[in-house]
C-alpha cells in the first residue's frame, strides 16, 4: 500500500486562484500601503529601496559627527558593514525580490509579491487537501487565502506568505516523492525547501519537522519513498541554513551574520518565557486594554470551543449546539461594530484551528496524508513555541511565526471538521457550519479594518514628525533638520521619509549624552519624539527649551516635541 493515495476526479482550481488574487488585490486598495504595519517591514523596504536605486546594500550615517560609534544609526537592528549599515541583510534573497518589485512599481509592487505569496500558499493548501479528498480542495483554498492569518500577511513586507507558499509546495512535492521518487519531484522538494529557509528563520524548523514526519511515516509503513523524501527535505533545509551566512558575506562585505536561531528567555527564564510566548502568540486577543471588543472576541471563541466539546461528546444535544453557535455568531458580529484592533493570538484570530483540534479523533489520522501533515504541523508548532521570543513576533496577526504551517494545517482542520459534521444530523450540521463560517469571516474582516487603521495612524505619526522637522528648519549647525527619538520603531516606520532630516535613535539611558553632543555641535533646533513624556521631556529640558509640544497622535502613544537651544 503506498504511503499517499490520490483521489480521482480532481477539478481544476485555476479560476478560483484568479478570483482569489483579484480579491486580495482589491483589498490592497482598502487597507492601503502608505505606511508599514510593522517596523520590520520598514527595514525590508529600506533595504530594497537602496538596492533598487543602485546604492548597494549599505546606507551611510545621516549624522556621523553626533554619533561617532554608530550606536544611534536610525534604523535599529541594521547590520554594520564595511561601507555603512545594511537595514535588512540577514535574508538577502527576500531583499533582492523586493528590490526587483520596487524597480517595477514601487511599494505597491512590493506588496503585490506578498499577495501572490498568499495566493500560492492557498493553491498549495488546495492541492494538499485534494490528496485527502477532492471535495476539500476549494474550501481549503478559500479558507487559507481569505480567512487565515495569511490574508492579513498578504499586505505585509515580511516574507511570511512567500515562505508559506514554499513550505506548502515543498510538502506537496515531498508527498508526491514519497510515492513516485522521481528525480524531478525530489528536485522540487530540495528547491522549495531551500527557498523557504532563505526567506524566513523559522523555515529551518519547518524543514526539520517535515523531514521527521516523513521518516516516521516511512518507518511506520516500511516504505523507502518517505525516507528518501525526508532525507532530501532535511538535508536541503540544513544546507540552505548553512549556506546563507556565506551568501550574506559575499553580497554584503563586512557584514556580520545575524542568522542563527535563538532560544531567548531573558530574565524570565526558559519555562516562563515559553509560557509567555504561548500566551501572546496563541491566546492574546489584543495588544491594548481588555475592553468590550476583547470580551466579545473571547466570548465568541469560548462559545465555539464549548460548542465543539458538545459536538464531540454529545452530538445528539441539538439545543446545546444551537445555543453555542448563536452566542459565537452574535459575539463575533457584534465585535465588528466596535472597530477592534490587531489580534496577536493564533486561536483568537483563527478559531477554526481550535475547533478542529478539539474535534480531532485518531481515525482522522488513519489517512496517511493527514498523518504526515498533522505530525509536521505539531512538530513545527512545538519547535516555534520552544524558540520564539517571549513577546512573540511583536506586531502580528495570529502568531506570525506559525504562518508557514497554515497551508498544511487548514486541510487537516477541514478533514477533521468534515468527519465531525458527519456525526450530526442535517439541521445541527448546517447551523454549526454556518456559525463557524460567520465567526471566521467576521474575525477576518475585522483584520482588514485593523490593518487599515494601523496604516492610517502610523502615517499620521510619521507625517506629523516630518512636518515638525520641516517647520523647525535647519538645525543651526550648517546642516538640515534633526529628528531625535528614543523610539526604536519610528525611523523604520518612516523608512521612505528619512531623507527629510538627519535622524538619530538613542536608548533612553543615552539621551542625556546625545543631547550634550548635539548642543556642543551647535544644533540649535531639533524635533524630539518619545512615548515616555514625563521622564524624557525632563531630560530634554535640561539643555533645550520646549517650543512646541503635541498631544499623542491618534492610535499612537508617541509625543512630538520641538525644542530650541538656550
Amino acid at each position: 500500500m503506498p504511503l499517499v493515495t490520490r483521489r480521482t476526479g480532481r477539478r481544476s482550481l485555476t479560476a478560483h486562484h484568479l478570483v482569489l488574487a483579484s480579491v486580495l488585490v482589491g483589498l490592497m486598495v482598502v487597507v492601503g500601503w502608505q505606511a508599514p504595519f510593522s517596523a520590520d517591514e520598514g527595514a525590508a523596504a529600506a533595504q530594497a529601496r537602496l538596492l533598487a536605486d543602485g546604492d548597494g546594500w549599505s546606507a551611510p550615517h545621516p549624522f556621523p559627527e553626533a554619533d561617532p560609534t554608530g550606536d544611534a544609526f536610525p534604523l535599529a537592528r541594521s547590520t554594520e558593514t564595511d561601507e555603512g549599515w545594511a537595514p535588512f541583510a540577514k535574508h538577502p534573497t527576500y531583499s533582492l525580490l523586493l528590490s526587483g518589485a520596487d524597480r517595477i512599481g514601487g511599494v505597491p509592487a512590493m506588496v503585490l509579491i506578498s499577495v501572490l505569496g498568499t495566493v500560492a500558499a492557498a493553491a498549495a493548501a488546495g492541492a494538499l487537501a485534494a490528496r485527502i479528498d477532492d471535495s476539500l480542495a476549494r474550501p481549503a483554498l478559500w479558507v487559507t487565502g481569505l480567512a487565515s492569518p495569511l490574508m492579513f500577511d498578504a499586505h505585509l513586507l515580511m516574507g511570511h506568505t512567500l515562505a508559506a507558499a514554499a513550505a506548502g509546495g515543498a510538502t506537496l512535492c515531498a508527498l508526491r516523492a514519497a510515492s513516485s521518487r522521481r528525480w524531478s519531484t525530489l528536485a522540487g522538494v530540495a528547491g522549495l525547501t531551500a527557498l523557504m529557509v532563505l526567506l524566513r528563520n523559522e523555515a529551518a524548523l519547518y524543514a526539520i519537522a517535515l523531514a521527521l514526519a516523513l521518516v516516521i511515516a516511512g518507518v511506520r509503513h516500511r516504505g523507502r519513498g518517505p525516507l528518501v523524501a525526508g532525507i532530501v527535505t532535511g538535508g536541503s533545509g540544513i544546507l540552505a541554513m548553512l549556506a546563507e551566512p556565506r551568501l550574506v558575506s559575499w553580497l554584503v562585505p563586512g557584514a556580520l551574520d545575524a542568522r542563527a536561531l535563538e532560544v531567548p528567555g531573558g530574565e524570565l527564564g526558559f519555562v516562563a518565557a515559553r509560557l509567555q510566548g504561548l500566551l501572546v502568540t496563541w491566546l492574546l486577543p489584543s495588544y491594548g486594554s481588555f475592553g468590550a471588543a476583547e470580551v466579545l472576541l473571547a466570548v465568541a471563541v469560548l462559545a465555539a470551543l464549548v460548542g465543539a466539546l458538545i459536538v464531540r461528546r454529545r452530538p445528539e444535544d441539538e439545543q446545546g449546539i444551537f445555543l453555542m453557535a448563536g452566542i459565537a455568531t452574535c459575539a463575533a458580529l457584534a465585535r465588528l461594530v466596535l472597530h477592534p484592533g490587531v489580534v496577536p493570538g493564533l486561536v483568537m484570530a483563527f478559531p477554526l484551528l481550535l475547533v478542529a483540534a478539539v474535534l480531532a479523533r485518531r481515525q482522522t489520522f488513519s489517512d496517511p496524508t493527514v498523518a504526515v501533515l498533522g505530525v509536521t504541523a505539531a512538530l513545527f508548532a512545538g519547535a516555534v513555541l520552544a524558540t520564539q521570543y517571549p513577546t512573540g513576533g511583536s506586531g502580528e496577526w495570529g502568531g506570525r511565526y506559525f504562518a508557514l504551517a497554515l497551508p498544511i494545517a487548514v486541510p487537516v482542520a477541514l478533514a477533521v471538521l468534515r468527519q465531525a459534521g458527519a456525526a450530526l444530523d442535517g439541521r445541527a450540521r448546517h447551523l454549526a457550519a454556518a456559525s463557524l463560517v460567520a465567526v471566521t469571516a467576521a474575525i477576518a474582516l475585522s483584520g482588514v479594518w485593523a490593518l487599515r487603521t494601523v496604516h492610517t495612524n502610523t502615517d499620521r505619526v510619521v507625517s506629523a514628525t516630518v512636518s515638525s522637522a520641516t517647520d523647525a528648519g535647519p538645525a543651526g549647525d550648517g546642516g538640515g533638520p534633526v529628528v531625535l527619538t528614543t523610539e526604536e520603531a519610528l525611523p523604520r516606520l518612516a523608512w521612505d521619509r528619512l531623507d527629510t532630516a538627519r535622524w538619530l535613535r538613542v536608548e533612553e539611558e543615552e539621551l542625556a549624552a546625545m543631547l550634550a553632543r548635539l548642543e556642543g555641535l551647535g544644533v540649535a533646533d531639533l524635533t524630539f519624539v518619545t512615548r515616555h513624556e514625563d521622564r524624557d521631556i525632563a531630560i530634554l529640558a535640561d539643555r533645550y527649551d520646549v517650543v512646541a509640544h503635541s498631544e499623542p497622535v491618534d492610535g499612537s502613544p508617541w509625543v512630538i516635541t520641538e525644542a530650541h537651544a538656550r
